[in-house]
């Protein structure tokens, strides 16, 4: 009888030990694949906002003194998010021609995310682009005159986004408005791009990392306007 119950004991013990050593390789596991998505999400996150961050940057590139480098953000009523962005830059290419370069932002929504006690509307940023010469008299063209089958898609964005917000903001952080309610494009000194990032990847149980977010607020072009000249 003894024999039997040593013998239990020393079961018990073995099987709580193997209990033990199988939920520490499962929970490593989990930890290893969390890893592995967390960096996917975090890598593809940055190269998104270094473009972004780079366009931005670039914003009325050999402008000279026009201040009319970007439109007014469009922006969904119901979700908030920016859903198209136009800007503008210039480039004088070896032909001694210049062009305009317009680039826009199209949000694209890309299918949802389910979480136990959440679901994510899914988005991606497309952006394209359209060269156009100026007119021989110098005259630029305008986003009037850019037609349909000038527009190149030429880069994508993660396509987990679960926001995206493009704000105009002026010295003081608001931003500009005109006498009827416009935002004031002229009076535009910073522009912040705000977006959010799901990872690919939904682990059970999903109680890790859901949601990245990413912010930044720039100077755009010219850096500052000159006061005028006591002497002029």
């Amino acid at each position: 009888m003894q024999f039997i119950l040593d013998n239990l004991v020393a079961l018990i013990v073995a099987g709580v030990l193997l209990m033990g050593l199988q939920v520490t390789q499962v929970r490593s596991q989990h930890a290893s694949i969390e890893q592995v998505a967390s960096h996917s999400v975090k890598a593809k996150t940055l190269v998104f906002g270094e473009w972004v961050e780079d366009d931005v940057l670039n914003i009325g590139a050999n402008f000279g003194s026009n201040l009319y480098r970007f439109e007014s953000p469009v922006l969904d009523p119901d979700t908030g998010n920016t859903t198209n962005w136009v800007f503008y830059s210039d480039t004088t290419g070896t032909d001694g021609v210049t062009r305009r370069v317009f680039k826009q932002y199209r949000l694209v929504e890309r299918g949802q995310s389910a979480f136990r006690d959440t679901t994510y509307q899914l988005y991606q940023v497309a952006r394209d682009s359209a060269v156009v010469a100026y007119a021989l008299d110098g005259t630029a063209p305008t986003l009037d005159e850019v037609e349909a089958s000038d527009w190149v898609e030429n880069t994508w964005s993660i396509g987990t986004l679960s926001f995206f917000n493009v704000d105009l903001l002026d010295r003081s952080g608001e931003t500009p408005l005109d006498d009827a309610g416009e935002v004031d494009v002229y009076k535009v000194d910073f522009i912040r791009v705000r977006f959010g990032v799901v990872p690919e990847y939904v682990l059970k149980p999903d109680n890790y990392i859901r949601e990245l977010y990413w912010t930044k607020t720039l100077k755009v072009r010219p850096y500052w306007v000159p006061p005028p000249s006591l002497d002029s």
